[in-house]
Protein backbone atom coordinates (compact mmCIF):
# COMPACT_ATOMS: atom_id res chain seq x y z
CA UNK A 1 0.00 0.00 0.00
CA UNK A 2 1.32 3.19 -0.92
CA UNK A 3 1.41 5.96 1.69
CA UNK A 4 0.95 9.80 0.35
CA UNK A 5 1.69 12.99 2.04
CA UNK A 6 0.42 14.46 4.93
CA UNK A 7 -0.98 18.00 5.42
CA UNK A 8 1.93 18.77 7.28
CA UNK A 9 4.35 17.26 4.99
CA UNK A 10 2.80 19.38 2.52
CA UNK A 11 2.97 23.05 4.22
CA UNK A 12 6.30 21.78 4.92
CA UNK A 13 7.88 21.83 1.79
CA UNK A 14 5.99 24.54 0.41
CA UNK A 15 7.18 26.60 3.45
CA UNK A 16 10.62 25.93 2.09
CA UNK A 17 10.24 25.91 -1.59
CA UNK A 18 8.83 29.24 -1.08
CA UNK A 19 11.65 30.40 1.17
CA UNK A 20 14.22 29.13 -1.54
CA UNK A 21 12.45 30.96 -4.16
CA UNK A 22 12.08 34.12 -2.43
CA UNK A 23 15.91 34.19 -1.35
CA UNK A 24 16.72 33.64 -4.97
CA UNK A 25 14.12 36.57 -6.32
CA UNK A 26 15.96 38.68 -3.34
CA UNK A 27 19.61 37.44 -4.83
CA UNK A 28 18.37 38.62 -8.51
CA UNK A 29 17.14 41.90 -7.51
CA UNK A 30 20.25 42.50 -5.10
CA UNK A 31 22.42 41.34 -8.70
CA UNK A 32 20.31 43.76 -10.68
CA UNK A 33 20.50 46.79 -8.72
CA UNK A 34 24.07 46.19 -8.67
CA UNK A 35 24.80 45.98 -12.34
CA UNK A 36 22.34 48.87 -12.41
CA UNK A 37 24.13 50.45 -10.68
CA UNK A 38 27.59 49.73 -12.40
CA UNK A 39 25.63 50.83 -15.72
CA UNK A 40 24.98 53.99 -14.89
CA UNK A 41 28.33 54.79 -13.59
CA UNK A 42 29.87 53.51 -16.59
CA UNK A 43 27.03 55.75 -18.43
CA UNK A 44 27.95 58.44 -16.77
CA UNK A 45 31.75 57.54 -16.79
CA UNK A 46 31.73 57.90 -21.08
CA UNK A 47 29.77 60.66 -20.77
CA UNK A 48 32.20 62.59 -18.79
CA UNK A 49 34.97 61.28 -21.07
CA UNK A 50 33.07 62.69 -24.69
CA UNK A 51 32.58 66.02 -23.17
CA UNK A 52 36.16 65.98 -22.35
CA UNK A 53 37.43 64.84 -25.83
CA UNK A 54 35.10 66.84 -27.17
CA UNK A 55 36.54 70.20 -24.90
CA UNK A 56 40.08 68.79 -26.08
CA UNK A 57 39.30 68.55 -29.95
CA UNK A 58 37.46 71.62 -29.72
CA UNK A 59 40.98 73.23 -28.27
CA UNK A 60 43.25 71.68 -30.95
CA UNK A 61 41.14 73.54 -33.59
CA UNK A 62 41.67 76.70 -31.72
CA UNK A 63 43.43 79.23 -34.06
CA UNK A 64 42.82 77.67 -37.09
CA UNK A 65 40.90 80.40 -39.79
CA UNK A 66 42.89 82.90 -37.60
CA UNK A 67 45.87 84.96 -39.66
CA UNK A 68 48.91 83.17 -39.15
CA UNK A 69 52.28 84.58 -37.98
CA UNK A 70 50.45 88.00 -37.07
CA UNK A 71 52.24 88.47 -33.68
CA UNK A 72 55.77 88.02 -35.43
CA UNK A 73 55.31 90.47 -37.91
CA UNK A 74 53.49 93.42 -36.02
CA UNK A 75 55.11 94.70 -33.35
CA UNK A 76 51.12 96.38 -31.95
CA UNK A 77 49.39 93.24 -30.32
CA UNK A 78 45.66 93.30 -31.07
CA UNK A 79 42.52 91.47 -29.75
CA UNK A 80 41.87 90.60 -33.96
CA UNK A 81 44.89 88.19 -33.63
CA UNK A 82 44.54 86.21 -30.42
CA UNK A 83 43.22 82.66 -29.99
CA UNK A 84 41.87 82.94 -26.51
CA UNK A 85 39.02 85.61 -26.66
CA UNK A 86 38.19 88.05 -23.76
CA UNK A 87 35.63 86.29 -21.03
CA UNK A 88 37.41 83.46 -20.55
CA UNK A 89 38.42 82.22 -16.88
CA UNK A 90 39.03 78.99 -15.22
CA UNK A 91 35.15 78.41 -15.81
CA UNK A 92 34.43 79.77 -19.36
CA UNK A 93 36.43 78.84 -22.51
CA UNK A 94 36.43 81.12 -25.17
CA UNK A 95 38.39 80.60 -28.59
CA UNK A 96 38.48 81.44 -32.06
CA UNK A 97 38.15 78.39 -33.77
CA UNK A 98 37.37 77.41 -37.46
CA UNK A 99 34.67 74.63 -36.89
CA UNK A 100 32.86 75.26 -40.55
CA UNK A 101 36.17 75.04 -42.51
CA UNK A 102 35.17 77.34 -44.39
CA UNK A 103 38.08 78.94 -46.55
CA UNK A 104 39.73 79.66 -50.06
CA UNK A 105 42.03 81.57 -52.08
CA UNK A 106 41.84 85.01 -53.13
CA UNK A 107 42.44 85.29 -56.65
CA UNK A 108 42.48 89.13 -57.25
CA UNK A 109 46.00 89.94 -57.50
CA UNK A 110 47.27 92.62 -56.91
CA UNK A 111 44.61 93.87 -54.64
CA UNK A 112 44.37 96.66 -52.11
CA UNK A 113 42.46 96.44 -48.76
CA UNK A 114 41.80 100.17 -47.71
CA UNK A 115 40.45 99.90 -43.97
CA UNK A 116 36.48 101.28 -43.96
CA UNK A 117 36.61 101.01 -47.95
CA UNK A 118 34.41 98.09 -49.53
CA UNK A 119 35.74 95.89 -51.61
CA UNK A 120 35.18 92.93 -54.07
CA UNK A 121 37.28 90.12 -54.73
CA UNK A 122 37.28 86.99 -56.74
CA UNK A 123 37.70 83.69 -54.71
CA UNK A 124 37.92 79.69 -55.97
CA UNK A 125 35.09 78.83 -53.76
CA UNK A 126 32.62 81.26 -52.71
CA UNK A 127 30.14 78.61 -51.82
CA UNK A 128 31.88 77.15 -48.57
CA UNK A 129 30.83 80.79 -47.23
CA UNK A 130 27.40 80.59 -48.09
CA UNK A 131 26.71 76.98 -46.94
CA UNK A 132 28.47 78.14 -43.08
CA UNK A 133 26.55 81.25 -43.29
CA UNK A 134 23.03 80.18 -45.11
CA UNK A 135 22.96 83.79 -46.36
CA UNK A 136 24.18 86.24 -49.16
CA UNK A 137 24.07 89.17 -47.63
CA UNK A 138 25.82 88.19 -43.91
CA UNK A 139 25.30 90.90 -40.93
CA UNK A 140 28.40 91.02 -38.36
CA UNK A 141 30.64 88.04 -39.92
CA UNK A 142 34.06 88.56 -40.65
CA UNK A 143 36.84 86.48 -42.94
CA UNK A 144 40.26 86.93 -42.33
CA UNK A 145 42.79 87.27 -45.18
CA UNK A 146 46.70 86.54 -44.91
CA UNK A 147 49.27 86.63 -47.46
CA UNK A 148 52.18 88.39 -49.20
CA UNK A 149 53.41 92.00 -50.93
CA UNK A 150 56.07 93.12 -52.62
CA UNK A 151 59.75 92.27 -51.31
CA UNK A 152 58.24 89.66 -49.60
CA UNK A 153 56.40 91.20 -46.92
CA UNK A 154 54.08 89.56 -45.03
CA UNK A 155 50.29 90.64 -43.85
CA UNK A 156 46.87 90.30 -43.16
CA UNK A 157 43.05 91.51 -43.08
CA UNK A 158 40.38 91.36 -40.92
CA UNK A 159 37.19 92.39 -43.11
CA UNK A 160 33.35 92.83 -42.47
CA UNK A 161 31.77 90.01 -44.96
CA UNK A 162 28.95 91.70 -46.39
CA UNK A 163 27.43 89.69 -49.64
CA UNK A 164 28.17 86.27 -50.87
CA UNK A 165 28.25 85.23 -54.54
CA UNK A 166 28.70 81.67 -55.26
CA UNK A 167 27.66 81.85 -58.26
CA UNK A 168 30.86 84.36 -59.47
CA UNK A 169 32.94 83.32 -57.15
CA UNK A 170 32.55 86.87 -55.84
CA UNK A 171 33.05 88.27 -51.77
CA UNK A 172 32.27 91.94 -50.92
CA UNK A 173 33.72 92.88 -47.64
CA UNK A 174 34.86 96.41 -45.77
CA UNK A 175 38.87 96.14 -44.16
CA UNK A 176 38.47 96.74 -40.42
CA UNK A 177 41.89 95.90 -39.10
CA UNK A 178 45.29 94.94 -40.89
CA UNK A 179 49.12 94.26 -40.03
CA UNK A 180 51.62 96.48 -40.25
CA UNK A 181 53.12 95.03 -43.06
CA UNK A 182 52.53 95.79 -46.81
CA UNK A 183 51.50 98.98 -46.59
CA UNK A 184 51.19 101.21 -49.61
CA UNK A 185 49.55 103.48 -47.53
CA UNK A 186 48.67 104.57 -43.63
CA UNK A 187 45.28 102.18 -43.79
CA UNK A 188 46.18 100.11 -46.95
CA UNK A 189 47.76 96.93 -47.10
CA UNK A 190 48.60 95.69 -50.68
CA UNK A 191 49.05 92.07 -51.57
CA UNK A 192 50.88 91.18 -54.49
CA UNK A 193 49.89 87.18 -54.60
CA UNK A 194 47.28 84.85 -54.08
CA UNK A 195 45.69 85.24 -50.63
CA UNK A 196 43.92 83.12 -47.92
CA UNK A 197 40.62 83.87 -46.55
CA UNK A 198 39.39 82.45 -43.73
CA UNK A 199 35.59 82.61 -42.05
CA UNK A 200 35.78 83.99 -38.61
CA UNK A 201 34.14 81.39 -35.73
CA UNK A 202 34.36 81.61 -32.17
CA UNK A 203 33.03 78.93 -29.81
CA UNK A 204 31.99 79.82 -26.02
CA UNK A 205 32.05 76.37 -23.74
CA UNK A 206 31.19 76.26 -19.96
CA UNK A 207 29.54 75.04 -16.82
CA UNK A 208 25.97 75.57 -15.89
CA UNK A 209 23.18 73.86 -13.93
CA UNK A 210 24.82 70.40 -13.87
CA UNK A 211 25.73 70.60 -17.45
CA UNK A 212 28.51 71.20 -19.72
CA UNK A 213 27.67 73.68 -22.64
CA UNK A 214 28.91 75.02 -25.87
CA UNK A 215 27.77 78.23 -27.63
CA UNK A 216 28.76 79.63 -31.23
CA UNK A 217 29.49 83.57 -31.91
CA UNK A 218 26.69 85.40 -34.11
CA UNK A 219 28.34 88.42 -34.40
CA UNK A 220 31.62 89.46 -33.97
CA UNK A 221 31.85 93.10 -34.76
CA UNK A 222 33.59 93.15 -31.58
CA UNK A 223 36.71 91.17 -30.97
CA UNK A 224 36.37 91.94 -27.40
CA UNK A 225 32.55 90.81 -26.75
CA UNK A 226 30.93 88.80 -29.58
CA UNK A 227 27.55 88.12 -29.52
CA UNK A 228 26.60 84.27 -28.57
CA UNK A 229 23.87 82.66 -29.77
CA UNK A 230 21.99 80.11 -28.00
CA UNK A 231 23.80 77.00 -26.41
CA UNK A 232 23.39 73.36 -27.23
CA UNK A 233 24.16 70.96 -24.29
CA UNK A 234 27.25 68.81 -24.61
CA UNK A 235 26.94 66.49 -21.54
CA UNK A 236 24.84 66.69 -18.62
CA UNK A 237 25.52 64.98 -14.73
CA UNK A 238 28.66 66.77 -14.49
CA UNK A 239 29.33 68.10 -11.37
CA UNK A 240 32.55 70.75 -12.38
CA UNK A 241 34.46 71.97 -14.90
CA UNK A 242 37.66 73.68 -14.84
CA UNK A 243 40.16 75.32 -17.47
CA UNK A 244 43.66 76.26 -16.27
CA UNK A 245 45.61 78.23 -18.68
CA UNK A 246 49.82 77.71 -19.67
CA UNK A 247 52.65 79.64 -21.41
CA UNK A 248 55.34 78.51 -23.21
CA UNK A 249 57.40 78.01 -20.28
CA UNK A 250 55.16 75.68 -19.13
CA UNK A 251 53.64 78.39 -16.11
CA UNK A 252 50.12 78.90 -15.73
CA UNK A 253 48.72 82.55 -17.17
CA UNK A 254 45.52 84.22 -16.46
CA UNK A 255 43.81 85.10 -19.52
CA UNK A 256 42.18 88.38 -18.14
CA UNK A 257 44.46 90.28 -20.05
CA UNK A 258 45.11 90.62 -23.63
CA UNK A 259 48.85 89.96 -23.13
CA UNK A 260 47.87 86.72 -21.17
CA UNK A 261 45.57 85.36 -23.64
CA UNK A 262 48.52 85.67 -26.68
CA UNK A 263 50.98 84.05 -24.56
CA UNK A 264 48.32 81.13 -23.66
CA UNK A 265 50.01 77.93 -25.37
CA UNK A 266 48.36 74.79 -23.53
CA UNK A 267 45.03 74.33 -22.06
CA UNK A 268 44.28 71.79 -19.92
CA UNK A 269 40.85 70.83 -18.95
CA UNK A 270 39.48 68.66 -15.19
CA UNK A 271 36.12 68.07 -14.89
CA UNK A 272 34.38 65.83 -12.71
CA UNK A 273 30.92 63.92 -12.53
CA UNK A 274 28.42 63.39 -10.12
CA UNK A 275 29.81 59.77 -9.08
CA UNK A 276 33.07 61.46 -8.50
CA UNK A 277 34.64 60.22 -11.75
CA UNK A 278 37.39 62.55 -12.68
CA UNK A 279 39.15 63.37 -16.00
CA UNK A 280 41.99 65.80 -16.84
CA UNK A 281 42.79 66.80 -20.20
CA UNK A 282 46.20 68.83 -21.45
CA UNK A 283 45.59 70.07 -25.50
CA UNK A 284 47.57 72.91 -27.33
CA UNK A 285 45.70 75.48 -29.97
CA UNK A 286 46.48 74.64 -33.08
CA UNK A 287 48.78 77.59 -34.39
CA UNK A 288 49.64 78.60 -30.61
CA UNK A 289 52.58 81.26 -31.12
CA UNK A 290 51.98 81.68 -35.01
CA UNK A 291 49.48 84.47 -34.34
Amino acid sequence: MVRGFTLLELLVALSITLGIGLAGFQLFMQNERVFLSQHSASETEQNARAVGFQIADEIRRAGQGVAVYASRFDALQTEEAAIVLNGSDSTRLRIREGFSNAETSVVTTPVNYEIGVPVSVIVENASVFYAALSTTAPHGRFVYIWGSGSLSCWSWIRGELTAIDSNARGLTLIPRQGGESCRTAPDTVRFTSTQTLSLEEAVSIYFASGSVWRASATDTASPVTPAWGSASELGREITELEFTYFDEAGQPVSPSTLVNRLAVRRIDVRLRNRSGFSLTLRSAPRNAGLH
